[in-house]
């Protein structure tokens, strides 16, 4: 997991012009539509709350050139070995 480390990489290949994705920066209990709804607070769903704050989407599918997935994985290996 990336240990509280998501947005320093996010912001890594942002400068690498790789772009990057959170697309559930909160949980459903979070959504104002649920307020209410939800009787449970963050603390009953854990797991949630940790995809929430370490799920980074990268760019890769059948699209991406075989050169490009080797040029995100190197600025992925290049954050980590700083």
């Amino acid at each position: 997991m990336l240990d509280g480390k998501r947005d320093g990489l996010r912001e890594h290949l942002t400068a690498k012009k790789i772009g990057t994705g959170v697309y559930y920066p909160a949980g459903l209990y979070d959504n104002p539509v649920y307020r209410g709804r939800l009787s449970q607070k963050r603390k009953a769903f854990p797991e949630t709350g940790k995809a929430c704050e370490e799920v980074l989407s990268l760019p890769v599918h059948p699209l991406v050139s075989e050169n490009n997935i080797e040029y995100i994985m190197d600025a992925i290996q290049s954050f980590f070995k700083k």
